[in-house]
């Protein structure tokens, strides 16, 4: 039994199959770079483990003790130098929320907002001197309907409250599944993740001082179990954007509710109007 399990076949196959779920965990939503880098190190062990074990008991006494230090030497560096280049590609495509060059989110004004159709809410920054890039779930809630919390659409804005232009504004973002991608202006450009993608990558290469563009995003399936923001973070992690002028920042994500009709005073515009609060956690 013994021999079966420290056997090349048997080594060799869990060789495999530790760096093909390093793979497989990378392409889930959102993918788990922790878990992948756990799977890569314990395949680069295992194959390290066996190849000393041979080295030292198995392998044919030689009269040169050149030939196995070099064989060592070359094996032993060959899975270093591939460990090291998987954990740097894993640590590329990771996203760093903390860091010297994250900018902190600016404060925003709850009381000022944007209302568009479709009972889309934009919440206005405080502090606009910098370009913004928010994230809506939608549907809004309805305070009168507390069960009713399902999420089949994201809209994802930018804006830019600053006086110079700023270029090469982006975000990645990770979602159930890609249906369908509108935006409001071709200066926005999908760079990858249409239809039936778990994500969207947008580009603006060019964002003048006070321009306003949004990309809505319709999902392929309904998600029916997430009711906050704290929650969809949990699942799909954080959302990043970038731009040349603040570096790396984190997209302010939020969820509206609106509460019931309420009758506007004698004179007013509208005859009804509705408590509107946005929840960003």
């Amino acid at each position: 039994m013994w021999s079966v399990l420290t056997g090349w076949v048997f080594v060799g196959a869990l060789f495999a199959l530790l760096v093909g779920a390093g793979f497989s965990v990378m392409s889930m939503t959102p993918p788990q770079y922790t878990l992948a880098e756990a799977f890569f190190t314990i395949a680069a062990i295992v194959l390290l483990g066996r190849t000393a074990w041979w080295v030292a008991f198995e392998h044919r006494p030689t009269a040169s003790v050149g030939l196995p230090v070099l064989f060592c030497f070359v094996v032993f560096g060959s899975i270093g130098a591939l460990w090291y280049t998987g954990m740097r590609w894993i640590e590329s495509l990771r996203p760093h929320s903390q860091g010297a060059l994250v900018s902190p989110p600016p404060p925003f004004n709850i009381t000022r907002s944007i209302s568009l159709e479709n009972l889309i809410v934009i919440p206005s920054a405080a502090d606009e001197r910098f370009t913004v890039v928010r994230m809506q779930l939608l549907p809004p809630l309805e305070d009168q309907y507390p069960d009713r919390h399902i999420i089949n659409a994201v809209l994802l804005s930018f804006e830019n409250g600053g006086q110079p232009i700023d270029r090469n504004v982006s975000l990645k973002v990770y979602l159930p599944g890609v249906r369908e991608v509108v935006c409001t202006s071709d200066r926005i450009h999908v760079v990858e993740g249409n239809l039936g993608a778990t994500f969207v990558n947008l580009l603006v290469p060019e964002l003048n001082p006070g321009e306003k563009f949004s990309c809505r995003v319709d999902l392929t399936q309904i998600v029916s179990d997430i009711r906050t923001v704290t929650e969809w973070k949990k699942r799909y992690g954080p959302v990043m954007a970038w731009s040349e002028r603040r570096a790396q920042f984190e997209v302010f994500v939020y969820r509206v509710s609106l509460g019931p009709e309420m009758p506007t005073p004698p004179g007013a515009i509208k005859p009804l109007v509705r408590k509107v609060t946005i929840h960003p956690k």
